[in-house]
């Protein structure tokens, strides 16, 4: 190689990635200034300040649901609450390094797998930041599942680095390492992306010009490797099954399979249905930050676009009268890119049947977090299809070049919708933090012990909001605003049940029966209704069935730092 020819190729590697990173940054960077958590973290969280030590953490629920290492990494991570003043920024910046990370291995990849189409990498690429399956960004505890997909990504271009004219084994070695890392400790779901690291191999070999019958067999050499590596983990999970406040879950069942409405309710998740989801009153919400990012990436995608055209000197090709046909011209380029579209079947049908399998479909919303690992086949899929417009833009007449700013509008819209799903958390932040600052305000203390039923209404639009589906959203706050100890025994004084939850147990329980006991991640709690202090929360007025609690006098004590010593954790929410 040239040394001319290499720096060009540097040039182009080292530009690409860089407006990757831009586009990223433009994607997800608000994050860092999104301190609170939403969704899961309430709980996990507030299991981390009720736990003396990892194992009790562990007892909370990891143990039932037979993930012992994710739970590890998970207490340690957000123990960062209690020993630091700055772990939401710690927690956010890892989450954006993750999301900046995982488009420029994915390119990498591309890259290396289909020489000689740069283009079609990038978009590849691209297809990871602009149209994320998974929604739930802000969502701190499914930090695991984000590691979990980036070290497979990672993973899997250091395989295709090691298949060169003499295998690199030191690559495949370290392939195998952060495979079984992504498997075992963050995300199991990644061993359904196994399939297509062994057609990958195939396809190196077939390039070689290995006949079929040995093809398979020095494939299955190079791959079996990996395949080993996850029997156990595999039988560990056929065996072993979720059980206690977990049981059920992920139970073996075709009946997602059968279903015909989940299968269009996963099909239309596969067709920008999130941006649907997003566009809903997105007036209601939207910031100037998200409109000056979605230009900001179409202004960088078309630069991008216009100086990658002249740095390959790519020209309109002439087409003789009877081929200027779209049709011919598409069929053309998507046989040229035909491996680009196997390829991303082989990775996607596998985690779509395994979840299916599982009963585990993701939709908008707290469960798109099950569409991650569908992520990587998608973004092949998309890129290539984005990739076949691109290049027949290049060769059909000048009407169709309007193509390529398709694509580059395209790619801003994803950045503008992804703002707009950070807006959405932001606005639901500021409605919790509202609803507590009147509650503290209008309530200065409270009972040494409690249990509360909260109907907490804000806003039914947003998706994000705290309403009253989930207790946990309501009883990690209260806890914390109203710690009179840090010490964990002392820490769960205030039980919290939302409406959707008293209801599915109304449905269980006799009338005359006004005691019983809910099954939490800490055991047995035992509701008596007759005791139960009731909230009411809406058009920003608070309401309550205790008239001890309500019109208290100003208590000097309640406002002294000592007396509520983890307050200050939360000091927006006051």
């Amino acid at each position: 190689m040239s040394s001319q020819l290499k720096i060009k190729e540097f040039k182009e590697l080292y530009a690409s990635i860089a407006v990757i990173g831009i586009l990223a940054i433009l994607s997800y960077g608000r994050i860092l200034f999104l301190h609170n958590i939403f969704e899961d973290d309430n709980c996990w969280l507030l299991s981390v300040y009720a736990s003396n030590n990892l194992s009790e953490f562990l007892n909370t629920g990891f143990i039932e649901l037979r993930r012992v290492p994710q739970g590890t990494f998970l207490y340690y991570f957000l123990k960062l609450h209690k020993t630091t003043d700055n772990a939401y920024w710690i927690w956010q910046s890892i989450i954006l390094l993750i999301q900046i990370a995982s488009p420029i291995f994915l390119y990498l990849f591309a890259k290396n797998l289909f020489k000689g189409k740069q283009p079609l990498a990038f978009l590849i690429a691209c297809s990871l930041i602009i149209y994320p399956i998974d929604t739930t960004i802000s969502v701190i505890s499914n930090i695991g599942y984000r590691i979990g997909m980036m070290l497979s990504l990672i993973s899997f271009y250091l395989t295709v680095k090691a298949l060169t004219d003499n295998i690199r084994w030191t690559f495949l070695i370290l392939a195998l390492v952060f495979s079984g890392i992504s498997s075992y400790i963050f995300i199991e779901g990644t061993i359904a992306f196994e399939p297509a690291r062994f057609a990958i191999i195939g396809y190196y070999f077939y390039k070689k010009g290995v006949k079929p019958k040995p093809l398979i067999k020095k494939s299955l050499a190079i791959w079996s490797p990996f395949f080993i590596l996850f029997i156990p983990l595999i039988i560990y999970k056929l065996i072993f099954k979720p059980y206690g406040i977990y049981d059920g879950m992920y139970s073996f069942s075709l009946s997602f399979v059968l279903d015909l409405q989940m299968q269009m309710r996963l099909l239309r998740m596969l067709l920008l249905h999130n941006w649907y989801e997003l566009s809903k009153n997105f007036s209601s919400f939207i910031t100037f930050w998200t409109i000056l990012s979605g230009i900001s990436a179409i202004v960088i995608a078309y630069l991008f676009f216009r100086w990658l055209s002249s740095f390959y000197n790519e020209g309109l090709r002439i087409i003789k009268k009877g081929e200027n046909s779209l049709f011919l011209m598409l069929k053309e380029n998507i046989t040229s890119i035909s491996f680009a579209f196997v390829i991303g079947v082989i990775f996607i049908i596998p985690p779509i049947l395994m979840y299916e399998l599982a009963g585990r479909v993701p939709i908008f919303g707290v469960n798109s977090r099950h569409g991650i690992v569908l992520q990587f086949g998608y973004s092949i899929l998309l890129g290539s299809l984005l990739h076949v417009l691109y290049k027949t833009s290049y060769t059909i007449r000048s009407k169709f070049k309007e193509m390529r700013k398709l694509i580059i509008i395209f790619i801003g819209l994803g950045v503008f919708y992804n703002n707009i799903n950070l807006d959405l958390y932001f606005d639901s932040s500021q409605k919790q933090k509202q609803f507590w600052q009147i509650f503290t305000k209008q309530i200065s203390l409270l009972p040494e012990k409690a249990t509360f039923f909260m109907d907490i209404k804000t806003d039914d639009v947003n998706p994000y909001s705290v309403n009253t589906d989930t207790s946990y959203d309501l009883e990690l706050i209260i806890n914390l605003l109203y710690a009179r100890n840090k010490d964990p025994k002392f820490f769960r004084r205030y039980v919290v049940m939302a409406p959707d939850e008293l209801q599915s147990i109304e449905k269980n329980i006799k009338k005359s029966i006004y005691s019983f006991e809910r099954l939490s991640h800490w055991g047995k709690d035992n509701i008596n209704l007759n005791e139960m202090i009731t909230v009411v929360y809406t058009n920003k007025k608070l309401l309550t069935n205790s008239e001890a609690l309500l019109h208290q006098q100003n208590v000097s004590e309640s406002h002294d730092p000592s007396f509520y010593p983890l307050r200050y954790k939360l000091k927006e929410f006051y």
